[in-house]
């Protein structure tokens, strides 16, 4: 029912995942037993790829090298020297851990010229700015990572060279299904505060969810929360049984899709239920509302979405 908690820990989960198949065995080694031992049970990670320009500008795949990340990386002897800035990054100031999306070669078109590197929260150079002051998913912290003349030893990249936006498609693929899941318990948590309220209010004599229109609602946003989940788990599988189709993998986007349109529909028709109370911040409604607003923006747009599944029929 908190989505900023099921963001906080699903994007720290989704780019665990993406560590475990991405990372060299050497690299392994190194970082994983830290991740996973650390002594403070609080090891979350972040993902420093949206930047000012926007989180879609990064998906770049035009011919133009002028288009995509503006955060660059420069080989200097066994280290690289990252400058740039970093947006609406989930976990910031909490994560131990960052994995960075940057240019290392800014003659080839984005998708060609970007490179991984994972970036100790403690390294010299970098700055958290500040937090965003958001209208839903409060619970989770986003914000600003400016990355000034950084040193990262060239050990720290993730993946082979200038094919960092590679490895993020062959490997996140789960964080779409992540944000599905979280939309459907986001969703369920809406619906039976409004059935509960429904069965609870009374008027003329009436429970409220004896009338027609609130009965035919309640109906309905069961319906879609069900619809929803059936199809994360679907894909959920599909995912874990696939031979080896990258195509799936972006059709996974589906599970996001879906769910982040309908969360929104269904929350909005909790508050309708509750009427003046669904509006009040004495009841959770009003806050299912905000936070299911953020859904179809988040993770990458629904908008874009929609296109790169298009273009995969």
């Amino acid at each position: 029912g908190d989505a900023g908690i099921a963001t906080t820990i699903g994007t720290s989960s989704d780019l665990g995942g993406l560590l475990s198949e991405a990372l060299s065995e050497k690299q392994k080694e190194k970082w994983l037993p830290e991740i996973c031992h650390d002594s403070s049970n609080s090891f979350l990670l972040a993902g420093g790829y949206t930047e000012p320009s926007g989180g879609t500008e990064i998906l770049c795949f035009l011919d133009d090298p002028g288009m995509g990340v503006r955060t660059t990386a420069s080989r200097k002897g066994d280290e690289y020297i990252i400058n740039g800035v970093k947006s609406f990054t989930t976990n910031i100031s909490v994560a131990k851990l960052y994995l960075v999306l940057v240019r290392t070669d800014k003659s080839k078109p984005n998708a060609e010229g970007c490179s991984l590197f994972l970036i100790p929260a403690d390294t010299q150079g970098l700055k958290v700015g500040r937090i965003e002051n958001k209208m839903g998913l409060r619970s989770a912290l986003n914000g600003s990572m400016y990355l000034n003349d950084i040193h990262v030893p060239a050990e720290n990249m993730v993946g082979p060279e200038n094919e960092g936006l590679t490895v993020v498609d062959e490997t996140f693929r789960g964080a779409s299904v992540t944000v599905g899941a979280t939309c459907v318990g986001l969703a369920r948590a809406a619906y039976e505060t409004a059935l509960a309220y429904s069965d609870e209010r009374k008027i003329w004599g009436q429970k409220v969810r004896q009338y027609g229109t609130v009965a035919h609602k309640l109906a309905e946003m069961r319906t879609k929360i069900e619809a929803a989940r059936s199809l994360v788990w679907r894909i959920s599988w599909a995912i874990e049984n696939a031979d080896s189709s990258r195509g799936l993998y972006k059709l996974a986007s589906m599970a996001k899709v879906f769910p982040a349109k309908m969360v929104r529909e269904v929350t909005i028709d909790a508050v309708q239920i509750m009427g003046a109370y669904g509006y009040m911040k004495d009841y959770e409604a009003e806050k299912f509302v905000r936070d299911a607003m953020a859904m179809p923006i988040m993770d990458i747009t629904n908008e874009v979405l929609n296109l790169l599944m298009s273009e995969e029929l």
